[in-house]
């Protein structure tokens, strides 16, 4: 992790598919280098998580901020070639670099794929 607070990155599936078509090119998830990927919630969703607790299987997490995105994002994983400048695409689009949101655990627990992801005190 490239940030000194060890927080764990968490990357929403469906937010990836609605900036791939907003921007008109796929986008391989793994562009973004995340710790965890989530699917089945709505794009964009983890940003209302902010400042609040966020389950996944038994293990808890504050989700501390949003991913503001650099240049590391412009290189496809799979070829290696920088395929697009993804950070001003996001800005052009939605007015911030941001994609996905940082987490920090607040228990030492194991977390398998496949757990499910929730919001704490919420519905949703």
């Amino acid at each position: 992790m490239d940030k000194p607070d060890n927080v764990i990155s968490l990357v929403n599936l469906e937010t990836v598919r609605q900036v791939s078509r907003d921007i008109g090119q796929y986008l391989d998830p793994l562009r973004f280098r995340s710790n965890f990927y989530i699917d089945g919630v709505p794009a964009w969703r983890e940003f209302d998580w902010v400042g609040g607790a966020l389950a996944i299987g038994d293990a808890v997490f504050q989700v501390d901020r949003r991913n503001a995105r650099c240049a590391a994002t412009n290189v496809n994983p799979r070829t290696a070639t920088r395929d697009i400048g993804l950070p001003s695409a996001l800005r052009r689009l939605y007015g911030h670099t941001d994609l996905g949101v940082y987490l920090i655990a607040n228990n030492s627990v194991r977390v398998r794929c496949g757990d499910s992801v929730y919001q704490i005190g919420h519905s949703d």
